[in-house]
């Protein structure tokens, strides 16, 4: 991203909701890659930037932010989304432009283009060396606030008494998950929804654990694996049988956990289920047992 402004001097930045300032010249694109923060490095210089750039004649902020984004990143499948708007220019206000800003979540890159950008990388947060160190900064800090807001709202309503309404919650958040690590923050959380009275809810925190496994950096789930288990004694088999295959999630990042989740299996009772769900549940197991 290159900003060009005239007789700016020191850069200031400005965030407003999206579609508020109407007419734009920037569209700058905050790139998640992997989990991670997603960089570009500009040929002639040592410092990272977002993709990003100029609107071209007859384009509009969406057609420029997803062109920029594949000549700067060699991003080729993702999901975009505008953010907000934002406005750069002088301290004293004389000078500056208007720019859209856009989010997405890149799911496959391929080589960079041929175009002024050397390299991309991802970062865990912000480096110290940015191209636009009075803007980078800020956007990102919308961003986060504006997707802190968005992910307390979506957890708050896996216990909406709707359960068709928390049901498609549940099913975005696990959708999330495959590409973020938004929702671990809220680890805690699912943990204490394994105690809740209604089994339903008891299963939405099951199975997002198991989604969150992948981003465990601090071996949560290694340190609660048995209350988590503890979930596949449930009552009903119909819950039990979401759980087991929500389990595929901690095997496939927690091998460690293996040998101890083989013997919960092994040792769970399934006379009390009803004649029809034993041996639905008892293949169940048997498939993730032979698979691990």
């Amino acid at each position: 991203m290159l900003l060009q402004l005239k007789g700016c001097g020191i850069l200031i930045s400005k965030v407003y909701p999206v579609g508020q300032l109407q007419t734009y010249k920037y569209v700058v694109v905050l790139s998640q890659y992997q989990g991670k923060i997603l960089l570009s490095r500009h040929k002639d210089r040592t410092t990272w930037e977002t993709q990003g750039g100029h609107i071209e004649e007859g384009e509009i902020p969406l057609e420029a932010a997803k062109r920029e984004l594949y000549e700067e990143s060699g991003a080729i499948d993702y999901d975009i989304v505008p953010l907000c708007d934002y406005w750069a220019g002088s301290e004293d206000q004389s000078h500056g432009a208007n720019g859209m800003v856009f989010q997405a979540i890149i799911h496959q890159l391929d080589s960079i283009p041929d175009s002024e950008m050397a390299e991309v990388k991802t970062f865990n947060t912000l480096p110290d060396n940015l191209t636009y160190p009075a803007i980078t900064p800020i956007l990102f800090a919308y961003l986060k606030e504006h997707r802190d807001s968005y992910m307390k709202e979506k957890f708050t309503n896996l216990y909406n008494k709707d359960n068709n309404s928390a049901y498609q919650t549940l099913l975005e958040l696990e959708m999330i998950t495959t590409e973020s690590n938004e929702l671990y923050v809220f680890f805690d959380e699912l943990l204490e929804m394994l105690n809740h009275s209604k089994t339903m809810i008891r299963v939405r925190g099951f199975r997002l654990i198991c989604c969150l496994a992948k981003w465990d950096t601090e071996n949560k789930i290694n340190q609660n694996i048995e209350v988590i288990l503890k979930e596949l004694e449930d009552e009903k088999g119909t819950s039990v049988r979401q759980c087991l295959a929500a389990l595929n999630g901690i095997l496939l990042y927690k091998y460690e956990l293996s040998e101890m989740i083989a013997n919960k299996l092994k040792e769970l009772d399934l006379s009390k289920y009803k004649e029809s769900m034993q041996p639905l549940i008892k293949k169940d197991i048997d498939h993730i047992l032979n698979y691990m």
